[in-house]
């Protein structure tokens, strides 16, 4: 298994509130994942997956070059780089994704 950095590893706490700011530079290598609470499903059916891709696109792909993602039925992980240096873009879009 690859190990990534601590520098370029940004987790995003399993949707609770991140009480820390971590920052993200351009062009670096981030690995993104996140788990359903208490390890519960969060894709359970076939259509979820491309709702998913879909929310992805249309949030992230503005501000993240995505390399590869994996979707497992309880998380997901993204291994993408940021294209921007605006602060807090990635996050916000994030958030956005998350809640839509």
């Amino acid at each position: 298994m690859t190990s990534f950095p601590k520098d370029v590893i940004f987790k995003l706490n399993e949707m609770k509130k991140v009480d820390y700011y971590i920052p993200l530079y351009k062009n670096k290598l981030y690995h993104f994942y996140n788990r359903g609470n208490g390890k519960e499903s969060i894709f359970f059916k076939e259509e979820n997956y491309s709702y998913f891709l879909r929310q992805y696109d249309k949030y992230l792909s503005d501000c993240i070059d995505t390399f590869a993602y994996c979707l497992l039925p309880n998380h997901f992980h993204i291994l993408g780089s940021v294209k921007t240096d605006v602060p807090n873009i990635v996050s916000e879009s994030f958030r956005k994704f998350f809640i839509s």
